[in-house]
């Protein structure tokens, strides 16, 4: 004995309901995805950017700028930071903003003089802002000056 086949009939309205909610959520879950990877690369490059101030390469700290803007940022004296050597790098606050734009975050580096001897900390307030047109994030703010 055959099953009779059953059509369900939905109203116009479900069913353009049904097919707006599924666009909301296919759209939010692009979102989703793309807020993961603009949050992805921003952690990528500011472990990049740690990196080369622990490890002392300050002549490296150029690309981390926008090239099209480097001549607005005064880049740090590589000469003159040759004899400094990195203790610490303790990022204490970091936060977006509203639209997820900009991070900024204060980091606290201490480092050692070595012809001097002398121990110093120096404040660095980073102000990091996502270019939609390059896909990238963009440091925005000058490294701190090392006495």
């Amino acid at each position: 004995m055959k099953r009779p086949l059953i059509i369900f009939h939905l109203p116009n309205n479900i069913i353009n309901i049904l097919l707006l909610l599924l666009v909301v959520v296919s759209l939010n879950a692009c979102n989703t995805v793309k807020q993961y990877d603009r949050g992805k690369r921003l952690q990528d490059i500011l472990w990049q950017h740690q990196k080369m101030v622990r490890w002392g390469k300050f002549s490296a700290l150029v690309m981390f700028y926008d090239p099209e803007k480097l001549a607005q940022y005064p880049m740090p004296d590589t000469q003159k930071l040759k004899q400094i050597k990195i203790v610490d790098y303790n990022v204490e606050y970091s936060n977006f903003s509203k639209d997820g734009s900009e991070f900024y975050q204060i980091v606290e580096i201490e480092y050692y003089h070595e012809r001097t001897g002398v121990v110093g900390h120096v404040e660095d307030k980073q102000v990091w802002k996502f270019d939609e047109a390059k896909n990238h994030w963009f440091l925005t703010t000058a490294f701190p000056t090392i006495k």
